[in-house]
Protein backbone atom coordinates (compact mmCIF):
# COMPACT_ATOMS: atom_id res chain seq x y z
CA UNK A 1 0.00 0.00 0.00
CA UNK A 2 1.31 3.66 -0.91
CA UNK A 3 0.24 7.23 -0.06
CA UNK A 4 -1.48 7.21 -3.32
CA UNK A 5 -3.72 4.39 -1.93
CA UNK A 6 -5.05 5.77 1.12
CA UNK A 7 -5.73 9.21 3.04
CA UNK A 8 -2.09 9.72 3.67
CA UNK A 9 -1.35 12.94 6.32
CA UNK A 10 2.47 14.02 5.02
CA UNK A 11 4.43 15.44 7.84
CA UNK A 12 7.46 17.33 7.53
CA UNK A 13 9.45 18.08 10.56
CA UNK A 14 12.44 20.97 9.60
CA UNK A 15 15.10 20.59 12.28
CA UNK A 16 17.32 17.75 13.20
CA UNK A 17 18.15 18.42 16.78
CA UNK A 18 16.58 16.43 19.63
CA UNK A 19 12.92 18.07 19.06
CA UNK A 20 12.90 17.89 15.61
CA UNK A 21 14.09 13.97 15.44
CA UNK A 22 11.88 12.72 18.53
CA UNK A 23 9.05 13.96 17.24
CA UNK A 24 9.77 11.96 14.12
CA UNK A 25 10.78 9.30 16.21
CA UNK A 26 7.18 9.23 18.31
CA UNK A 27 5.17 10.17 15.17
CA UNK A 28 6.87 6.55 13.52
CA UNK A 29 4.81 4.43 16.43
CA UNK A 30 1.62 6.60 15.69
CA UNK A 31 -1.63 3.90 14.35
CA UNK A 32 -1.65 5.73 11.57
CA UNK A 33 1.52 5.66 10.47
CA UNK A 34 1.50 2.19 11.49
CA UNK A 35 -0.93 1.71 8.58
CA UNK A 36 0.65 3.76 5.78
CA UNK A 37 -1.77 6.22 6.39
CA UNK A 38 0.74 8.97 7.50
CA UNK A 39 4.61 9.94 5.94
CA UNK A 40 7.01 11.87 7.79
CA UNK A 41 10.01 13.46 6.67
CA UNK A 42 12.48 15.42 8.61
CA UNK A 43 14.82 17.95 7.03
CA UNK A 44 18.14 19.02 8.61
CA UNK A 45 19.91 21.92 6.95
CA UNK A 46 23.53 20.26 8.07
CA UNK A 47 24.04 17.00 10.10
CA UNK A 48 21.92 15.04 12.49
CA UNK A 49 22.88 16.72 15.89
CA UNK A 50 25.47 19.10 14.35
CA UNK A 51 23.82 21.86 17.00
CA UNK A 52 23.53 22.31 20.23
CA UNK A 53 21.88 18.19 20.65
CA UNK A 54 25.13 17.11 20.12
CA UNK A 55 27.26 19.44 22.11
CA UNK A 56 25.73 20.48 24.71
CA UNK A 57 26.14 18.60 28.66
CA UNK A 58 23.63 15.80 28.27
CA UNK A 59 22.25 16.76 31.93
CA UNK A 60 18.61 15.79 32.88
CA UNK A 61 16.83 16.51 36.31
CA UNK A 62 13.36 15.61 37.32
CA UNK A 63 12.26 18.65 39.52
CA UNK A 64 14.50 21.52 39.20
CA UNK A 65 12.00 23.41 36.96
CA UNK A 66 9.55 26.11 38.17
CA UNK A 67 5.27 25.81 37.83
CA UNK A 68 5.73 26.64 34.21
CA UNK A 69 7.61 23.86 32.76
CA UNK A 70 7.19 21.52 36.05
CA UNK A 71 4.89 19.19 34.12
CA UNK A 72 7.10 19.30 31.15
CA UNK A 73 10.59 18.14 32.84
CA UNK A 74 8.86 15.18 34.64
CA UNK A 75 7.43 13.97 31.47
CA UNK A 76 10.88 14.62 29.72
CA UNK A 77 12.26 12.71 32.38
CA UNK A 78 10.29 10.32 32.13
CA UNK A 79 10.44 9.34 28.52
CA UNK A 80 13.95 9.55 29.03
CA UNK A 81 14.10 6.09 31.34
CA UNK A 82 11.63 4.67 29.47
CA UNK A 83 13.47 4.63 26.04
CA UNK A 84 16.84 3.91 27.33
CA UNK A 85 14.96 1.27 29.71
CA UNK A 86 13.12 0.44 26.18
CA UNK A 87 16.08 0.75 23.44
CA UNK A 88 19.01 -0.68 25.42
CA UNK A 89 20.18 3.50 26.22
CA UNK A 90 22.77 2.20 28.87
CA UNK A 91 24.75 0.82 26.54
CA UNK A 92 23.92 3.06 22.77
CA UNK A 93 23.94 6.23 24.49
CA UNK A 94 25.19 5.84 27.86
CA UNK A 95 22.27 7.06 29.80
CA UNK A 96 22.89 6.54 33.61
CA UNK A 97 21.41 8.38 37.20
CA UNK A 98 23.91 10.56 38.62
CA UNK A 99 24.99 13.00 42.45
CA UNK A 100 24.56 16.52 41.56
CA UNK A 101 26.66 18.29 43.65
CA UNK A 102 26.91 22.78 44.06
CA UNK A 103 30.64 23.33 44.76
CA UNK A 104 31.78 26.68 45.84
CA UNK A 105 35.60 27.52 45.78
CA UNK A 106 38.39 29.69 47.33
CA UNK A 107 39.68 31.96 44.97
CA UNK A 108 43.22 31.36 44.03
CA UNK A 109 45.70 34.79 43.37
CA UNK A 110 47.45 32.77 40.63
CA UNK A 111 44.60 31.80 38.03
CA UNK A 112 46.98 30.33 35.72
CA UNK A 113 47.45 27.64 37.83
CA UNK A 114 50.40 26.42 36.07
CA UNK A 115 52.75 24.71 38.79
CA UNK A 116 51.32 21.72 40.28
CA UNK A 117 52.22 22.30 44.14
CA UNK A 118 50.31 25.88 43.77
CA UNK A 119 47.16 24.59 42.34
CA UNK A 120 46.70 22.36 45.03
CA UNK A 121 47.72 24.06 47.67
CA UNK A 122 48.67 27.65 47.16
CA UNK A 123 45.77 29.66 47.21
CA UNK A 124 45.10 33.34 47.82
CA UNK A 125 45.44 33.91 51.65
CA UNK A 126 42.89 36.69 51.73
CA UNK A 127 39.43 35.27 52.63
CA UNK A 128 41.09 31.77 51.12
CA UNK A 129 42.24 28.47 52.41
CA UNK A 130 43.63 28.02 55.76
CA UNK A 131 47.38 28.95 55.89
CA UNK A 132 48.24 25.39 57.41
CA UNK A 133 47.27 23.62 53.99
CA UNK A 134 50.23 22.29 53.11
CA UNK A 135 52.04 19.46 50.81
CA UNK A 136 52.76 17.67 53.82
CA UNK A 137 48.78 17.42 53.79
CA UNK A 138 48.69 14.92 50.92
CA UNK A 139 47.81 12.17 52.34
CA UNK A 140 44.69 13.68 53.86
CA UNK A 141 43.84 15.22 50.42
CA UNK A 142 43.26 12.23 48.77
CA UNK A 143 41.73 10.13 51.26
CA UNK A 144 39.14 13.02 51.42
CA UNK A 145 38.93 13.31 47.51
CA UNK A 146 38.59 9.17 47.62
CA UNK A 147 35.00 10.70 48.98
CA UNK A 148 35.37 10.79 52.99
CA UNK A 149 34.59 14.03 54.84
CA UNK A 150 31.40 14.53 53.13
CA UNK A 151 31.97 15.00 49.67
CA UNK A 152 29.48 12.43 48.67
CA UNK A 153 31.78 10.35 46.72
CA UNK A 154 33.13 12.56 44.27
CA UNK A 155 36.79 11.49 43.33
CA UNK A 156 38.34 14.37 41.50
CA UNK A 157 37.95 17.82 43.18
CA UNK A 158 41.07 19.42 45.22
CA UNK A 159 40.10 20.35 48.93
CA UNK A 160 42.85 22.76 48.26
CA UNK A 161 40.14 25.14 45.87
CA UNK A 162 37.19 23.70 47.17
CA UNK A 163 35.62 25.60 50.18
CA UNK A 164 31.99 23.51 50.68
CA UNK A 165 30.48 20.85 48.92
CA UNK A 166 26.59 20.73 48.94
CA UNK A 167 23.56 17.67 47.58
CA UNK A 168 21.52 19.04 44.95
CA UNK A 169 20.47 16.12 43.27
CA UNK A 170 20.43 12.36 43.03
CA UNK A 171 20.18 9.59 41.76
CA UNK A 172 16.89 9.60 41.73
CA UNK A 173 15.96 12.97 40.35
CA UNK A 174 19.12 13.64 38.55
CA UNK A 175 20.71 11.62 35.11
CA UNK A 176 22.60 12.52 32.31
CA UNK A 177 23.18 11.00 28.66
CA UNK A 178 26.61 10.90 26.85
CA UNK A 179 28.20 12.55 24.05
CA UNK A 180 30.56 10.25 21.99
CA UNK A 181 30.34 8.40 18.76
CA UNK A 182 27.85 5.90 17.79
CA UNK A 183 29.24 2.71 16.41
CA UNK A 184 25.89 0.87 15.74
CA UNK A 185 26.75 -0.70 12.34
CA UNK A 186 23.28 -0.05 11.14
CA UNK A 187 23.44 3.51 12.14
CA UNK A 188 26.08 3.53 9.60
CA UNK A 189 24.49 1.59 7.09
CA UNK A 190 21.45 4.14 7.07
CA UNK A 191 23.93 6.90 6.03
CA UNK A 192 23.21 8.57 8.96
CA UNK A 193 26.47 8.54 10.29
CA UNK A 194 29.61 10.52 8.81
CA UNK A 195 33.26 10.78 9.57
CA UNK A 196 34.13 14.21 9.37
CA UNK A 197 30.62 14.74 12.27
CA UNK A 198 32.51 15.75 15.36
CA UNK A 199 31.12 13.25 18.38
CA UNK A 200 27.39 13.00 17.10
CA UNK A 201 25.65 13.65 20.30
CA UNK A 202 24.66 9.55 20.78
CA UNK A 203 21.01 9.82 21.80
CA UNK A 204 20.23 12.28 19.21
CA UNK A 205 21.58 10.21 16.39
CA UNK A 206 20.54 6.67 18.21
CA UNK A 207 17.19 7.99 18.32
CA UNK A 208 17.46 9.41 15.03
CA UNK A 209 18.05 5.63 13.74
CA UNK A 210 15.47 3.94 15.55
CA UNK A 211 13.36 6.77 13.20
CA UNK A 212 14.92 6.28 10.29
CA UNK A 213 14.53 2.14 10.80
CA UNK A 214 10.93 2.77 11.47
CA UNK A 215 10.02 4.42 7.89
CA UNK A 216 10.71 8.15 8.80
CA UNK A 217 12.29 10.01 5.68
CA UNK A 218 15.64 12.09 7.00
CA UNK A 219 17.08 14.07 4.75
CA UNK A 220 20.57 16.18 5.40
CA UNK A 221 22.11 18.86 4.03
CA UNK A 222 18.64 20.21 2.89
CA UNK A 223 17.56 23.67 3.63
CA UNK A 224 13.56 24.77 3.58
CA UNK A 225 13.66 28.08 1.12
CA UNK A 226 9.69 28.93 0.75
CA UNK A 227 6.39 27.57 2.31
CA UNK A 228 2.89 27.77 0.81
CA UNK A 229 0.57 26.45 3.15
CA UNK A 230 -2.81 26.97 0.42
CA UNK A 231 -0.71 24.78 -2.04
CA UNK A 232 0.61 22.29 1.11
CA UNK A 233 4.25 22.31 -0.59
CA UNK A 234 7.48 22.92 1.16
CA UNK A 235 10.42 23.81 -1.42
CA UNK A 236 13.71 22.68 -0.47
CA UNK A 237 17.27 22.98 -1.49
CA UNK A 238 19.77 19.88 -0.87
CA UNK A 239 22.27 18.26 -2.69
CA UNK A 240 20.32 17.14 -5.94
CA UNK A 241 19.26 21.30 -5.95
CA UNK A 242 15.35 22.16 -5.30
CA UNK A 243 12.65 20.07 -5.02
CA UNK A 244 9.02 20.52 -3.28
CA UNK A 245 7.90 17.91 -0.38
CA UNK A 246 4.65 17.67 -0.28
CA UNK A 247 3.45 18.74 3.05
CA UNK A 248 -0.13 18.94 4.84
CA UNK A 249 1.59 19.52 8.16
CA UNK A 250 4.73 21.48 9.00
CA UNK A 251 6.54 21.10 12.09
CA UNK A 252 9.57 23.72 12.73
CA UNK A 253 12.14 22.44 15.75
CA UNK A 254 14.80 24.57 14.21
CA UNK A 255 16.34 25.48 17.93
CA UNK A 256 17.56 29.49 17.89
CA UNK A 257 17.59 29.33 13.94
CA UNK A 258 13.31 28.80 14.30
CA UNK A 259 12.43 32.95 14.63
CA UNK A 260 14.17 33.19 11.30
CA UNK A 261 12.41 30.39 9.65
CA UNK A 262 8.82 31.46 10.71
CA UNK A 263 9.86 35.06 9.14
CA UNK A 264 11.57 33.80 6.30
CA UNK A 265 8.68 30.86 5.36
CA UNK A 266 5.62 32.37 7.18
CA UNK A 267 6.46 36.01 7.60
CA UNK A 268 5.50 35.58 10.94
CA UNK A 269 7.52 36.00 14.46
CA UNK A 270 8.13 34.02 16.87
CA UNK A 271 10.43 35.15 19.68
CA UNK A 272 12.79 32.48 20.14
CA UNK A 273 16.85 33.61 20.39
CA UNK A 274 20.50 32.02 20.50
CA UNK A 275 22.39 31.75 24.17
CA UNK A 276 25.82 31.18 22.75
CA UNK A 277 27.91 28.46 24.90
CA UNK A 278 31.08 27.67 24.70
CA UNK A 279 32.44 23.91 26.23
CA UNK A 280 34.89 21.54 25.95
CA UNK A 281 35.69 17.78 26.75
CA UNK A 282 38.78 16.60 28.65
CA UNK A 283 40.28 12.70 28.96
CA UNK A 284 41.34 13.18 33.24
CA UNK A 285 44.02 11.47 33.84
CA UNK A 286 42.32 8.75 35.52
CA UNK A 287 39.11 7.34 35.68
CA UNK A 288 36.57 9.90 37.56
CA UNK A 289 33.43 9.13 39.35
CA UNK A 290 30.48 10.31 37.53
CA UNK A 291 28.88 13.37 39.40
CA UNK A 292 27.46 16.32 37.73
CA UNK A 293 29.06 19.65 39.71
CA UNK A 294 27.68 23.14 39.37
CA UNK A 295 29.73 26.06 40.52
CA UNK A 296 28.91 28.93 42.74
CA UNK A 297 32.12 30.03 42.13
CA UNK A 298 35.54 29.40 40.47
CA UNK A 299 38.77 29.46 41.84
CA UNK A 300 40.52 30.96 38.49
CA UNK A 301 37.90 33.74 38.03
CA UNK A 302 35.97 32.77 35.16
CA UNK A 303 32.69 32.12 34.01
CA UNK A 304 32.73 28.40 34.10
CA UNK A 305 29.62 27.06 36.59
CA UNK A 306 29.86 23.17 34.75
CA UNK A 307 31.01 20.04 34.95
CA UNK A 308 29.94 16.59 34.01
CA UNK A 309 32.22 13.59 34.21
CA UNK A 310 31.34 10.73 32.45
CA UNK A 311 33.79 8.22 33.57
CA UNK A 312 36.38 8.38 30.93
CA UNK A 313 35.26 11.71 29.47
CA UNK A 314 34.55 15.31 31.83
CA UNK A 315 32.42 18.18 30.19
CA UNK A 316 32.98 21.81 31.15
CA UNK A 317 31.01 24.62 29.92
CA UNK A 318 29.77 27.74 31.48
CA UNK A 319 31.24 30.65 29.07
CA UNK A 320 28.03 31.96 27.72
CA UNK A 321 27.11 34.60 25.54
CA UNK A 322 28.66 37.18 23.34
CA UNK A 323 28.79 35.71 19.91
CA UNK A 324 25.17 36.01 17.63
CA UNK A 325 23.85 33.78 15.83
CA UNK A 326 25.26 32.94 12.43
CA UNK A 327 22.98 32.22 9.29
CA UNK A 328 22.82 28.74 9.85
CA UNK A 329 24.34 25.64 11.55
CA UNK A 330 27.46 25.06 9.41
CA UNK A 331 28.56 28.66 9.63
CA UNK A 332 29.00 27.84 13.96
CA UNK A 333 32.70 26.54 14.08
CA UNK A 334 34.11 29.60 12.61
CA UNK A 335 32.97 31.35 15.36
CA UNK A 336 34.74 29.62 18.02
CA UNK A 337 36.46 31.82 20.22
CA UNK A 338 39.90 30.26 21.92
CA UNK A 339 39.75 32.59 24.46
CA UNK A 340 37.03 31.57 25.93
CA UNK A 341 38.44 27.99 25.52
CA UNK A 342 41.22 28.75 27.56
CA UNK A 343 39.29 29.86 30.14
CA UNK A 344 37.44 26.99 30.78
CA UNK A 345 41.01 25.03 30.08
CA UNK A 346 42.11 27.13 33.24
CA UNK A 347 39.20 26.67 35.39
CA UNK A 348 39.94 22.83 34.87
CA UNK A 349 43.11 22.92 36.12
CA UNK A 350 42.26 25.15 38.99
CA UNK A 351 39.98 22.43 40.36
CA UNK A 352 41.37 19.15 39.42
CA UNK A 353 44.58 17.34 39.39
CA UNK A 354 42.88 14.99 37.16
CA UNK A 355 41.70 17.26 34.77
CA UNK A 356 45.07 19.13 34.68
CA UNK A 357 46.89 15.99 33.82
CA UNK A 358 44.27 15.45 31.23
CA UNK A 359 43.67 15.85 27.68
CA UNK A 360 41.57 18.29 25.69
CA UNK A 361 39.71 16.09 23.41
CA UNK A 362 37.05 18.99 21.93
CA UNK A 363 36.39 22.42 21.08
CA UNK A 364 32.79 23.20 20.73
CA UNK A 365 30.45 26.48 20.48
CA UNK A 366 26.81 25.99 20.14
CA UNK A 367 23.90 28.13 20.11
CA UNK A 368 21.02 27.40 22.84
CA UNK A 369 17.25 27.76 21.82
CA UNK A 370 15.51 30.31 24.63
CA UNK A 371 12.78 32.43 25.30
CA UNK A 372 12.26 35.78 27.09
CA UNK A 373 11.01 34.23 29.85
CA UNK A 374 12.10 30.90 29.74
CA UNK A 375 8.66 29.15 28.23
CA UNK A 376 9.31 27.03 25.90
CA UNK A 377 6.97 28.08 22.87
CA UNK A 378 5.03 25.08 21.64
CA UNK A 379 1.83 24.35 19.45
CA UNK A 380 0.27 25.65 16.53
CA UNK A 381 0.59 28.87 15.04
CA UNK A 382 -2.16 31.54 15.23
CA UNK A 383 -3.67 31.54 11.83
CA UNK A 384 -1.70 29.08 10.08
CA UNK A 385 -3.57 26.09 10.37
CA UNK A 386 -0.99 23.25 9.88
CA UNK A 387 1.86 25.02 11.06
CA UNK A 388 3.27 24.00 14.05
CA UNK A 389 6.70 25.36 16.23
CA UNK A 390 8.45 23.55 18.86
CA UNK A 391 11.55 25.65 20.44
CA UNK A 392 12.55 27.06 23.25
CA UNK A 393 13.82 24.64 25.32
CA UNK A 394 17.22 26.10 26.67
CA UNK A 395 19.80 26.31 27.95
Amino acid sequence: MTEKDVDCERVTIIGGGIMGVCTAFYLSRHPRFKAGMMKVTVIEEGEIAQGASGKAGGFLALDWHGPDTASLAALSYRLHKELAEEHGGREEWSYREVDSLSVSTYRSSNPSMSEPNRSKYGVDPEGGAPDDLLASDLDRQRRRKAGKEGWDGIDWLDEGVVKGVSVMGDQKSTAQVFVFPCSCARFHESGMANSSVREPYRFTRSIARLADEGGVEILTNTRAEAFSSTEKVLGVEGPSGMRNIPTDKLLIAAGPWTGRLTRTLLDTEIPVHEYAGHSITLRPSRRVTPHAVFFSSTPAGTGTSEMFARGQEVYVAGENGGVSLPAGVNDVEGLLNEKRIEELVTCSNAVSEELRGGEVLRKQLCFRPVTRDGVPIMGQIAGRGNVWVCAGHGP
